[in-house]
């Protein structure tokens, strides 16, 4: 997996603000619990003091991974949620040839920080190197980002690899990508993606 960015949106900056805050609080409180604690039960003294910093890691984790899918608190957050499967259909123009249909599905892994988009197509599959969501638009919200493709070994000697850059709408529900996609393959080609969550 790899980072992406939030285009128009200062909410992580936020995020690990809260965290930082709420975690540098906690310690505190229970830092002081321990040393109440300490003059009552003696054995509690040698407790090690909780460091905020350890307790800021063990939140983000928790938040990175999945407190922030949680309905109330994605809500808040304004970032879609794309992880999971999602299937369709591309059309492409090949070489200036006519539009050729073709199966893609895609597996999305996501967390608040981190994604991976992971294509399977007819003779090639392909994996994202970086990625942007743009919430700029809550009616139009897209999914940019860059890939490497690599065909099967039992593909044609027209299937080449490539890399290439694919933009796609998701829709206010969460549930339809569509878009367009553009290679630096030989001759250039680009297409469509259409594209429903499983």
């Amino acid at each position: 997996m790899h980072n992406y960015s939030i285009i128009n949106s200062k909410m992580r900056i936020t995020v690990i603000s809260t965290i930082a805050i709420i975690s540098a609080y906690v310690a505190l409180v229970l830092n002081l619990y321990l040393e109440v604690l300490s003059t009552n039960i003696p054995m509690t003294m040698y407790l090690l003091p909780l460091s905020p910093f350890i307790l800021f890691g063990i939140l983000y984790y928790f938040f990175d991974i999945f407190l922030w899918k949680l309905k109330p608190i994605n809500k808040l957050l304004e970032i879609p949620d794309i992880s999971g499967a999602w299937k369709g259909e591309g059309q492409t123009t090949y070489n200036n040839s006519k539009p050729t249909k073709f199966n893609v599905e895609l597996n999305i892994k996501q967390t608040f920080s981190r994604i991976i988009i992971d294509g399977k197509f007819y003779q090639s599959y392909s994996e994202s190197i970086n990625a942007s969501v743009d919430c700029s638009n809550p009616l139009r919200r897209k999914l940019v980002y860059s890939y490497t493709n690599k065909p099967q070994a039992t593909t044609t000697k027209t299937m080449q690899n490539h890399i290439g850059t694919v933009e796609l709408c998701l829709n206010e529900k969460s549930t339809k990508l569509e878009g367009n996609y553009f290679t630096n393959r030989k001759p250039l080609t680009s297409g469509t993606l259409k594209l429903l969550k499983k």
